[in-house]
């Protein structure tokens, strides 16, 4: 898929594993064991100073922190685990994106440039500092799994929103993602560039 894999760093830790039940409808639990995860060195991790940035909170608060100090860029930050952003992550973060459960533990949204909150097969709706600017929701052909569907949809919104397109289109190119993604039984599910999927 053209990933760079270069900076993969090896430590003795187990893997991170993710414990996941899937229901006969699709919808998952998840249960995570950082392992390696706690294990990353930021020092190591080399980025553009002006890239872009998009993480989720599988990995210590402090590690994060490290690694934004590196750049002046875009943070989009999946707020997944549920988890208090420390007030240095909610500083840098353009972008939230969250499901019901962790929206409805957020606080100041009004202080936060863009909130993405899913909604599973409903969709999801676009907040600019607390205001609904844009809803959008795409329904999937069929539902397999869910598990890879926030991953995909939160790279696909970064993406779209990183090279401007419109927050409607980004949100609705992001929807179409996830509803693709839910189809793929695999966790990490194939899926088309970008533009293959519609904006409106």
């Amino acid at each position: 898929a053209g990933v760079n894999t270069s900076q993969i760093q090896c430590v003795p830790d187990p893997t991170g594993t993710a414990l996941i039940v899937v229901d006969a409808d699709g919808e998952n639990s998840i249960v995570v064991c950082p392992g390696a995860n706690y294990d990353l060195n930021p020092t190591l991790v080399r980025i553009d100073p002006h890239g872009a940035v998009l993480c989720q909170l599988e990995l210590l608060p402090g590690t994060i922190e490290t690694v934004l100090a590196l750049t002046d860029g875009f943070v989009a930050i999946n707020a997944s685990p549920i988890t208090q952003l420390t007030p240095d992550l909610r500083r840098r973060a353009q972008l939230l994106i969250v499901n019901e459960t962790e929206f409805a533990g957020l606080t100041d949204l009004a202080t936060v440039p863009l909130t993405a909150r899913t909604l599973g097969e409903r969709g999801a709706i676009l907040y600019q500092y607390g205001e609904p600017i844009a809803e959008a929701a795409v329904a999937a052909a069929e539902v397999t799994n869910t598990v890879g569907a926030g991953d995909a949809f939160a790279a696909a919104l970064t993406l779209g929103l990183l090279r401007g397109d419109p927050p409607d289109q980004a949100l609705h190119r992001a929807c179409a993602v996830g509803a693709a993604a839910v189809g793929d039984p695999r966790s990490q599910p194939a899926l088309e560039p970008l533009d293959r999927y519609p904006g409106h």
